[in-house]
Formats: C-alpha cells, structure tokens, sequence
C-alpha cells in the first residue's frame, strides 16, 4: 500500500487546528503519519497536541518560519519512506473522503502523464472532471515523493508567499504535470488577510497589512525574475500599480505604510533580497477596516 503522509504548518492558530486534526483522523482512508510543524505558537498549540493528539509528529520551530520554513522542514521529514506527501494549511476542513478521493485521482491520471501532484477542490468549483492546474498550492495538494525528490524542497527564504508558486514551476521545469481533482473536497475556513471591495460592480481582492503586502510582491517579483517569466512578471507590476493607486484614491487608515510595503517589496525582489525581514514582522501585524467602496 502506498503510504502517505501528511504535513501541516501552523502558527498560532490552535482551535482550527484541531478541528483539521479530527477531519484527519475520521477519512475513510486517512494517511500513516501525520507531521505538524509549529512556527513557535504562544497560543497553547504545543499542550493541544501531546494532550490531544499524542500520535501526531510534533515539530516546534524556535522560531517563525514563515510559510516557507515550515513546508521546507515539513516536507523534507515527511519524503523518508513515504510514497505520497499531502500538504494542508492549518485553517481547512476536510470531507471524510477527501483524501481517498484525492488518490484515486492521482491513480487514474498516472498513466497517461508524467504526474506531480493532484489536489482538492474548494466550494464552487466549476468543473466534474480533472483538470490541469499550473500553480498548486499546499492547500489540500497530494504530492508525489518521487516528485518532490527530484525537484527538492520548498525554499524556506521566501518566508511567506510564493514558496509554493517556485515549487510549482520547478515541477513544471522536470515535466511534472498536475490536476484538480473535483470528487476531493477541502474548504478554507477563514479570511487570510484579505479585505473584498466592490468597485463598480467588480469585486476587488487586496491584503489588508503592510506586513502581508511587503511579502506577497516581494516574493511574486523575485520568482518571476528568476524564471524569465516576463509576462507574469509585468503582471505583477500593474497589479501592483493598481493597489497602489487604490490605497491613494480611496484611502483607508495606514495607507503609507501599505504603499510603502509594495514598493519596497518590489524593490527587495528585484534586487533579490530575499529571507526574513524583520521590519515586516508578523508579531507586529495589525489588520485594520479596509476603505468600503460601494
């Protein structure tokens, strides 16, 4: 039998942990090892987990990793003697047959291709039939090892955002192709930061933190760069252009602050400055009431 193992980062997200921790333990087909990695929570993680969840691999970073650590650390302990690594972000739920689904996916597409990974859909996914996806997520994404191996870890210097998108090109670089699955369910249960404006009639979609702003362009402009992947590249740039002159015209309280986290995001990914920046600290972070456009 093919032996999966599943990895979870989480930081200071305790209760939606646990919630995932049990989705875990009631699939009809669950995974032989289940490792989560802690960014260091102050929340009482650690206690949940030995007191709750005793058979779980428990890894407590010193410090917070990021996105990138976390999945680096996570998936490098998990490639030793497993077939299948399945990555989950600490805020999902799960279907009792998400991960069942998700592997008789992954055996029904191998034949035909040179398969990297498949993943779960989320609510209102359009389509009844696998189809390909580009860039793959760790939210509910069942990685071949044999994959993984080849291609190597996430990079752990992107520290939040975009890890995900360079592993998802470099898979794409070795031939790897990978696939939605639609019969797989995982469900994000939370808002990541994000605020949703409507603006004539159009829903606009934008990080809310300086914090969350600063690392999301900065990431995206450096692996562009790296890549020569010109016309995500320049989309990225009017992107965020159009942020920008979002927070400009329609204000909301910290403005500066977020234009400032753009530019110097881009700047830093264009001048490959990657790591943890200590200015952009998620200890520091303050979600604050966006501008409400109607």
């Amino acid at each position: 039998m093919n032996t999966v193992v599943a990895v979870i980062v989480t930081y200071n997200n305790s209760a939606m942990l646990q919630s995932l921790l049990a989705d875990i333990a009631s699939q009809s087909r669950p995974p032989e090892r289940v490792i989560v990695v802690d960014n260091a929570s102050s929340d009482g993680t650690q206690e949940a987990i030995k007191t709750k969840f005793p058979a779980i691999d428990y890894i407590r970073m010193p410090e917070n990793t990021g996105s990138g650590g976390g999945y680096h650390y996570g998936m490098k302990a998990a490639l030793e003697k497993s077939h299948f690594i399945w990555t989950l972000d600490d805020d999902v739920r799960l279907y009792p047959d998400t991960l069942e689904e998700l592997l008789k996916g992954f055996d029904s597409l191998k034949r035909g291709c040179k398969l990297g990974a498949v993943r779960s859909v989320g609510e209102n996914h359009s389509e009844h039939r696998p189809t390909r996806l580009h860039i793959i997520p760790w939210r509910g994404a069942l990685f071949s090892s044999e994959a993984v191996s080849e291609v190597s870890m996430p990079l752990s210097e992107y520290f939040l955002y975009g890890e995900d998108l360079d592993f998802s090109l470099r898979l794409a670089q070795k031939g790897y192709l990978c696939f939605w699955i639609p019969t797989s369910h995982c469900v994000e249960n939370r808002n990541k930061g994000k605020i949703e404006v409507r603006l004539f009639s159009h829903v606009n979609k934008f990080y809310n933190s300086p914090f969350r702003l600063y690392y999301a362009f900065r990431n995206e402009t450096a692996i562009y760069l790296k890549f020569e992947a010109f016309v995500p590249f320049c989309r990225t740039m009017l992107y965020g252009l159009k942020v920008i002159l979002f927070f400009l015209i329609f204000g909301g309280e910290g403005k500066r602050e977020k234009i400032r986290a753009i530019l110097k995001g881009i700047s830093d990914g264009l001048g490959g400055r990657l790591g943890k920046n200590p200015h952009y600290d998620s200890e520091q972070e303050q979600e604050v009431p966006g501008p409400k456009i109607a």
